[in-house]
């Protein structure tokens, strides 16, 4: 039986703390990760005042481009391409449909395990499932979590890369250097599209999923 697993998120843009996490967690013992871009997170609901995610065709370019190289790694458009917000629930449904046999191991940060009993239909798909922890700046990794009490669950301890999305959109939105906090290539198609820029216009299309 393969281990598969399963790493979700906006990466609005794919940065080097990504990359780094699945490289570990395919060092733990995995032997491949989906890479799942969502659609619409429901945790970062639209509302006004707050901008749309970056269109979906800009951010699978910049996965692919993120991740070149690195083997174990594939992708799957499944919440890109399905309607409204984008639920665990459904993509491990879809999962699981398309991918039997494997099992699956669900790759997130320390500072999810607070809400995570809360997510939609949480008791329905966790049973099953293993989930890999990875530690957040300031926010370490608890295994005794209300939230994975009767779960399996494993913990990296000794991985902290203080990188966020939302500090290198403010800093090239600030013109400033991103050096380093990037996959090779990603900065450069981040430049050629205009994205995270002042008076941006290419990355906030609502209708522009593939």
């Amino acid at each position: 039986m393969k281990r598969l697993g399963l790493f979700g998120g906006t990466f609005d843009p794919v940065h080097v703390g990504h990359v780094a996490m699945v490289r570990r967690a395919l060092e733990w013992g995995l032997d491949e990760v989906v890479v799942v871009p969502c659609r619409q997170s429901p945790h970062k609901p639209v509302r006004d005042g707050v901008p749309l995610p970056t269109d979906g065709a800009h951010r699978w370019e910049m996965l692919r481009l993120g991740f070149e190289g690195v083997a174990g790694v594939s992708f799957s458009r499944c919440e890109l391409d399905r309607e409204g917000p984008s639920y665990t629930r459904d993509t491990v449904a879809e999962l699981r449909l398309t991918r039997p046999g494997g099992e699956w191991v669900l790759i997130l940060g320390a500072d999810q395990l607070p809400a995570l009993h809360r997510w939609v239909g949480f008791d329905e798909w966790a049973p099953g499932m293993w989930f890999l922890i990875f530690g957040r700046p300031g926010c370490a990794p608890d295994i005794g979590s209300p939230a994975l009490r009767g779960l399996r669950a494993a913990v990296i301890r000794d991985f902290e890369i203080p990188v966020s999305a939302t500090e290198i959109r403010e800093r090239l939105r600030r013109g400033e250097a991103v050096e380093g906090l990037l996959p090779e290539g990603v900065e450069a198609y981040i430049r050629r599209h205009g994205l995270y820029l002042p008076g941006e216009a290419a990355g906030q299309s609502p209708t522009a999923f593939l």
